[in-house]
C-alpha cells in the first residue's frame, strides 16, 4: 500500500503582545529622557546669556575709560608741547633758539660732507692702491720673462761654447819679441793642477799637488816653480774658481820670490783642453 506524504508545516515570525508593547515603553522613555536634556541645555543657555551680555558691557565700559584717558593724556602733552614754541618764548630765547637749530643743521651738514669726502678719499686710495698692485704684478711678470729669456739665451750660448778651453802662446812686446814661458795653475778646492801651454795650443798636464803638499819642496808645484824661476821670461799665470779663493791664497804664499803672477777667475766649467794623449 502506498505510503502518505508528509505535508510540510510553515514557520512564520510573529511578534507577541508583550514584545510589541516592550517597544513601545523603551521608545516613550527614550522621547521623555531627550526632551528632558533639551529642556535642561536651554534653561542653562539662557541662565548663561545674561551673565555674557554682562560681561560684555563691562569690557566695552573699560576700554572706553581707557580711551578717554588716552585722550586726556594725548590732550595734556598738546598743551605742554604748544607752550613751548618759540612764538611762546621770549624773543631773545627765540631767536638763540633758532640760532641754535641753524647751527646744529649746518653742522650736521658738514659732517656730511666731510664723510662723503672722506669715502671718496678711501675709494681714491684703494683704486690707486689697487691699480699699484696691478702694475707692480705686470712689473715682476715683465721682469720675469725677460729673465726667463735672458737665462734661455744664457743656456742656449753655454750649450754652443765648448767646455774646454784652448790658450793661445804669449809674445813678448819689442824689441826682443821673445815667447814667454807661462806656467798656468788651476786652483781647485783640494789642490793645484799645472799645465804648459804646447805649440797646437793645447796644454800639457805637468803634476798635482794637494793644498797640504804646496810648501814641500819634492812637490810638484814646487818644482814648476822652481823650473819657472830658470826662465829670463817666466810667467805664472793662476786661474781661480768660485770655491778655491783658500787654495789660491795658499799656493801665492808657497810661490818664490822672484816669480811675476797673475790670477784670472773661472766658472765651475772651466777646464783646460789637454792634448790628445795627454792628461
Amino acid at each position: 500500500m502506498a505510503r502518505r506524504r508528509r505535508s510540510r508545516q510553515v514557520d512564520i515570525f510573529n511578534f507577541s503582545f508583550l514584545d510589541i508593547l516592550a517597544c513601545v515603553i523603551g521608545l516613550l522613555i527614550f522621547i521623555m529622557v531627550m526632551v528632558f536634556v533639551l529642556q535642561s541645555a536651554a534653561s542653562n543657555a539662557a541662565a548663561a546669556n545674561p551673565r555674557k551680555a554682562h560681561d560684555q558691557r563691562a569690557q566695552a565700559a573699560m576700554w572706553r575709560r581707557i580711551a578717554q584717558r588716552d585722550n586726556a593724556l594725548a590732550s595734556r602733552m598738546a598743551g605742554a608741547a604748544a607752550g613751548l614754541q618759540p612764538a611762546a618764548l621770549p624773543v631773545n630765547l627765540a631767536l638763540q633758539l633758532s640760532a641754535a637749530q641753524q647751527a646744529f643743521a649746518a653742522a650736521e651738514a658738514r659732517d656730511a660732507h666731510e664723510r662723503a669726502k672722506l669715502l671718496q678719499l678711501q675709494a681714491a686710495r684703494s683704486f690707486a692702491r689697487r691699480a699699484g698692485r696691478i702694475a707692480a704684478a705686470k712689473a715682476i711678470a715683465t721682469a720675469e720673462a725677460r729673465l726667463a729669456a735672458a737665462q734661455h739665451k744664457l743656456r742656449q750660448i753655454v750649450a754652443r761654447r765648448k767646455s774646454l778651453v784652448r790658450l793661445l802662446p804669449v809674445r813678448r812686446g819689442a824689441p826682443n819679441r821673445a815667447w814667454s814661458h807661462v806656467l798656468y795653475v788651476d786652483c781647485g778646492r783640494k789642490g793645484v793642477t799645472m799645465f804648459r801651454l804646447l805649440p797646437n795650443g793645447h796644454a800639457r798636464k805637468l803634476g798635482h799637488t794637494d793644498n797640504s803638499d804646496l810648501n814641500s819642496s819634492s812637490s810638484a808645484y814646487q818644482k814648476c816653480m822652481a823650473t819657472q824661476s830658470q826662465y829670463s821670461h817666466g810667467d805664472v799665470l793662476f786661474w781661480v774658481h768660485p770655491n778655491a779663493i783658500t787654495t789660491f791664497n795658499k799656493a801665492k804664499a808657497a810661490k818664490p820670490a822672484g816669480v811675476v803672477y797673475g790670477d784670472e777667475p773661472a766658472t765651475a766649467r772651466f777646464s783646460f783642453a789637454t792634448a790628445v794623449g795627454q792628461k
